[in-house]
């Protein structure tokens, strides 16, 4: 499985770490910013985006961002917790 991780840096990490200690053999790609997400899902084949969303004060923008990479790309969208 293919997960396109987005958010800031230590909390991509720390996310990254937590779905690799439930399956070991997800590939994860990260990026920090809306606009290397977009970049990199140009004619990739991700089954899944997971957002780390602490860092962004503005949620409701955010949201808005995730639902325009949802609906563009068809990818479905995941929210990353600290404790999940």
């Amino acid at each position: 499985m293919s997960v396109l991780l987005i958010g800031d840096r230590a909390d991509v990490l720390l996310i990254k770490y937590k779905l690799l200690e439930r399956n070991w053999r997800l590939d994860i790609e990260q990026c920090y910013s809306f606009e290397s997400a977009e970049s990199k899902l140009q004619g990739s084949n991700f089954n899944c985006i997971v957002y780390a969303p602490f860092w962004w004060p503005d949620q409701s923008v955010q949201y808005q961002k995730l639902k325009a990479l949802n609906q563009t790309f068809g990818v479905p969208i995941r929210v990353g917790r600290e404790n999940e």
